[in-house]
């Protein structure tokens, strides 16, 4: 129980920092500030946490294919095929909309 009162209160301290951040006008630093974050929940197994804080990277940057990308996989991760697979799509649209067919047709070939 402590431990998921400790992950709890951390999410709530993230998005402190992270408002903070974007009422300063800095986004990238916000992105950053999550994908940290959410590499740290990973780590620690927490896995649905670490796809929270992305989530909320991908409505700050939602061009942001690395994001997206680290979304999928831990979609996948959590065996929810359908949200790792629009994720995946997404990405590869950005690559292809910004003249990167080659990285889209890899970003494609990943999750097939």
């Amino acid at each position: 129980m402590k431990n998921i009162e400790t992950s709890c209160s951390e999410l709530a301290g993230v998005m402190v920092v992270i408002e903070s951040y974007l009422c300063a006008g800095r986004a990238n630093d916000a992105v950053a500030y999550l994908s940290r974050a959410a590499e740290r929940f990973s780590q620690r197994g927490l896995t649905l946490k670490a796809i929270a804080v992305l989530k909320k990277a991908s409505t700050i940057a939602p061009e942001n294919t690395e994001v997206l990308k680290r979304l999928s996989k831990l979609f996948l991760r959590c065996g929810m095929k359908e949200d790792a697979l629009r994720h995946c799509i997404k990405a590869a649209f950005v690559y292809y909309r910004t003249g990167r067919a080659e990285k889209a047709m890899q970003t494609c070939r990943k999750i097939v």
